[in-house]
C-alpha cells in the first residue's frame, strides 16, 4: 500500500514531466485555482436551483461552465496532453465524446438559443453522459453499474 507521500511524489513526478514550461508549483497552483472556482460555479448554479423552473438558462450555463473549468483543472494537474489522450482512449472514446458534444451543446442552447424548453432535457443527459464517463476512469464501474440497471430493470 503506498503512502500518502509516496502517491503525492508520483502526482508532483507527472505534473512536472510534460509541461516544461511551467514548475510542479505553478500548476498544482492551476489545478487548485481552477477546481475550486468550478466547484464554486456548480455550488451558485445549485443555490440557483430554485428558480431553475424560472431560469433553465443560467442554471444550465453555470453548471457547464464549471464542468469545463474543471475538467481543465485536470489538465493542469496531470498534463493537457496526457488528458486528451486519456479521454480518447478507445475505453472512454464514446462516452468522451457524448459528454464534450452534450456540454458544449447545452453551453449554446444556454448562451444562444432562445430554446429554453430544450436546455432541461440537455442537462440531463449531460448529467448522465458526465456519470458514464466518469464511470471509465474507475475499475469495472461501467460493469458494475450496468449490472445493477440489468437486475433492477428484470425486477
Amino acid at each position: 500500500m503506498q503512502s500518502i507521500k509516496d502517491k503525492f511524489n508520483a502526482i508532483k513526478e507527472g505534473v512536472s514531466s510534460e509541461n516544461n514550461s511551467l514548475g510542479t508549483t505553478d500548476r498544482l497552483k492551476g489545478f487548485v485555482l481552477l477546481f475550486i472556482l468550478g466547484i464554486v460555479s456548480i455550488a451558485i448554479s445549485f443555490i440557483r436551483l430554485t428558480p431553475v423552473a424560472f431560469s433553465p438558462r443560467k442554471f444550465a450555463l453555470m453548471y457547464t461552465l464549471g464542468n469545463l473549468i474543471i475538467i481543465g483543472s485536470i489538465g493542469f494537474l496531470v498534463g493537457f496532453k496526457k488528458q486528451f489522450s486519456s479521454m480518447f482512449e478507445e475505453s472512454r472514446r464514446l462516452a468522451s465524446i457524448l459528454y464534450l458534444f452534450l456540454t458544449f451543446l447545452t453551453f449554446y442552447v444556454a448562451t444562444k438559443s432562445q430554446k429554453t424548453i430544450i436546455v432541461i432535457p440537455l442537462l440531463i443527459m449531460q448529467i448522465f453522459s458526465l456519470f458514464w464517463y466518469s464511470l471509465s476512469y474507475i475499475p469495472f464501474g461501467r460493469t458494475v453499474v450496468s449490472s445493477c440497471l440489468n437486475i433492477c430493470s428484470n425486477v
